[in-house]
């Protein structure tokens, strides 16, 4: 730990090793985890707009089983 520079921060404790993350890197992961969330609501305001949702993404709705193939 005492290696590490001094703008490092210390992320999580693995077995024999060590984790470290930087300012930098807090900042780009917020970013791409925001872009992540707007991505997915754009898709779902798409296949709204086509009429087609998955089932998981409709509060209350529970998933369908989709039937076997008839060859098995």
């Amino acid at each position: 730990m005492h290696l590490a520079p001094s703008d490092y921060d210390r992320k999580q404790t693995l077995v024999n090793a060590e984790r470290f993350t930087t300012p930098e890197l807090k900042e780009l992961e917020a970013k791409i985890l925001e872009a992540e969330d707007k991505m997915l609501v754009i898709e779902r305001d798409i296949l709204k707009s086509f009429g087609y949702l998955h089932p998981r993404s409709q509060p209350g709705s529970k998933r369908r089983r989709r039937p076997s193939p008839s060859w098995t």
